[in-house]
């Protein structure tokens, strides 16, 4: 269960429950900065984590950037059944074309 997602997704977002708004009309993102006043993370500071994660679990980041999780886990949300405008919500973008050219591998 230590190396599950699901569950140390789950177990971050209880951990962190009480930085979240409580207004559901205020935006709520999954990562919060460590930092007061735990407001949402930028895309740099995540590519950072997730670089210091590859290098940690011995995965060359040299080859594999933190972008890559980007267009595989798009994919794998389009392959799954998800639609693409939902996808596209979800995952911040704002063009399908962008999507489909740069993310979108079937």
């Amino acid at each position: 269960e230590l190396l599950c997602p699901v569950a140390c997704l789950k177990e971050y977002e209880k951990r962190t429950k009480m930085f979240r708004p409580s207004s559901s009309k205020e935006p709520n993102k999954l990562f919060l900065s460590l930092n007061k006043p735990h407001k949402p993370i930028t895309s740099s500071t995540l590519s950072h984590w997730v670089k210091v994660c590859l290098l940690e679990a011995g995965i060359e980041n040299n080859v594999f950037k933190a972008h890559s999780a980007r267009g595989a886990s798009t994919s794998a949300a389009a392959r799954a059944g998800i639609s693409l405008p939902e996808i596209i919500k979800l995952g911040d973008r704002t063009k399908d074309s962008t999507f489909k050219r740069f993310y979108y591998r079937p």
